[in-house]
């Protein structure tokens, strides 16, 4: 289920600490205290069309960054750490999906003042601290690592 982070050598499954982004060791910082409470998390990746690694990040961190931590994933993309409450079932986690892609979707449209016409590009992770036991389960599906389905795909444009 995942690469387990040994935290006391570093050592991590696929190349070892030098592959991991500062904002996948924030992910890792944040969530140790919580592994075993039975708390949803949730990582997004986001992209917008053709603006840029850079300027996406941007955009994320001033719409999202009161929500959770943000920073930039080793795909590429903007991500973005929600570990808090949500509807019960599949349906709370698509509401979020669907909140944070909308969010995204406005600040793109106020901050460009509607001239970018660029597609928001959102994939999000979802599981259990209680079933999980490093944050790699989180950020792998999201760098297609994973079977089929363990990440969702949502675009609004």
């Amino acid at each position: 289920m995942g690469v387990h982070t040994d935290i006391s050598s570093g050592q991590r499954g696929y190349g070892g600490p030098a592959f991991q982004q500062p904002f996948e060791r924030e992910i890792e910082r944040t969530l140790t205290p919580l592994w075993g409470l039975r708390q949803r998390a949730s990582l997004f990746s986001i992209s917008i069309g053709s603006l840029g690694q850079e300027r996406t990040l941007a955009l994320v961190r001033r719409a999202l960054a009161h929500v959770g931590p943000t920073g930039s994933l080793r795909d590429g993309g903007s991500g973005l750490l929600y570990v808090g409450p949500r509807e019960r079932g599949s349906d709370g986690d698509r509401r979020l999906e669907r909140w944070v892609a909308d969010v995204m979707g406005w600040t793109v449209f106020y901050l460009t003042n509607g001239c970018t016409g660029a597609d928001v590009d959102v994939v999000a992770v979802h599981r259990w601290l209680d079933e999980i036991s490093s944050a790699d389960e989180l950020v792998e599906p999201l760098m297609g690592r994973c079977p089929a389905g363990a990440a969702r795909r949502l675009t609004v444009g």
